[in-house]
């Protein structure tokens, strides 16, 4: 009966060390479990930011693409009216020349008839 209980008492030890290292790796899992849950929500919050950042990236270079299409339509609308008043002066001068033209024309029919 002692012998019994001697080795009963051993194997109860023996499982109680193999429990207390069982329970060590259990406690020694859900730490790295929890520091990997941790890594998790950091590189969620992380790609969050990405997100956002390329977001307004895009926004940023879209805007300025924006603007320099408005940039380029106004001065397109300016160099337009620009032409625009260069071919009105140059149809007054032309018109102006005519004039001159057909009054020097004239001039010479009537000095030639006067010659006559």
């Amino acid at each position: 009966l002692q012998q019994q209980w001697e080795s009963l008492h051993e194997e109860t030890a023996a499982m109680s060390i193999e429990l207390e290292r069982e329970c060590g790796i259990r406690t020694e899992l859900t730490t790295k479990l929890s520091i990997a849950d941790e890594e998790i929500e950091r590189s969620k919050d992380r790609l969050s930011k990405a997100e956002a950042n390329i977001s307004h990236d895009y926004a940023t270079e879209i805007n300025a693409l924006k603007t320099a299409s408005e940039q380029a339509l106004n001065t397109l609308h300016a160099v337009e009216a620009d032409a625009a008043r260069n071919r009105r002066s140059l149809e007054e001068q032309l018109r102006e020349q005519a004039d001159e033209h057909e009054l020097s024309a004239s001039t010479h029919l009537a000095a030639q008839k006067a010659l006559q």
